[in-house]
């Protein structure tokens, strides 16, 4: 039978491991991981079985030092040898993303100072690239209001004065002689424009 910890009226029992998982599961503990290592580790040159290692040593990490269980702890965990265990400790060390560090008469530390550069390094990576996207999109639409404004500040004095003067007075004043205006007079009245000389938008009035 599961059976999970519930309480609406609580956030922070509503966010527990156990209202995640279960209250049964929640008993033996949890493992920190961060979500761009889930999102990325794939590209940092590891495979599956790799990224599962790295999940195990970060059990093992509960403060900023360096975790250190043994190789034969790791092996048993994962189902596997000590000889694969090294094996994959040695290309996770290959493509700089843990360091083992020996301690004189019992297990190596697990330095992961290169793993954590390396996704800040990504992390920063694209928010660049998001700050690029967002200022080239924000200079198309700078410029493309500049050509507004210089197209209508060469526009013939009637023009400007069609495109900044609601339909209704347009059409009260020119009558049926409207239809002699250029089309670039008549298609602007159906929408709203900004003058660039005035700070105040034009509506229709009845």
């Amino acid at each position: 039978m599961v059976t999970r910890a519930r309480n609406k009226k609580d956030p922070e029992q509503s966010q527990s491991v156990a209202a995640r998982w279960t209250d049964i599961l929640a008993e033996r503990g949890f493992t920190p991981i961060a979500n761009v290592f889930m999102e990325k580790y794939s590209s940092l040159e590891i495979t599956p079985t790799e990224a599962m290692l790295i999940c195990h040593l970060m059990s093992f990490k509960w403060t900023e030092d360096a975790p250190y269980p043994s190789v034969p702890r790791l092996a048993k965990l994962m189902r596997c040898s000590d000889r694969y265990v090294r094996k994959m400790c040695q290309n996770l060390e290959s493509v700089g993303l843990i360091k083992r560090i020996g301690r004189e008469g019992t297990s190596n530390a697990f330095d992961l100072s290169g793993l954590f550069t390396k996704l800040e390094a990504i992390v920063i990576a694209e928010k660049l690239e998001a700050a690029r996207k967002s200022q080239k999109k924000d200079q198309a639409a700078a410029k493309k209001r500049k050509t507004m404004e210089v197209e209508t500040l060469s526009a013939p004095m009637d023009v400007q004065w069609a495109l900044q003067t609601p339909q209704v007075e347009v059409t009260r004043q020119l009558g049926a002689t409207h239809t002699q205006l250029p089309q670039l007079v008549v298609q602007p009245l159906r929408r709203t424009v900004r003058h660039p000389l005035q700070s105040m938008e034009t509506g229709v009035e009845e």
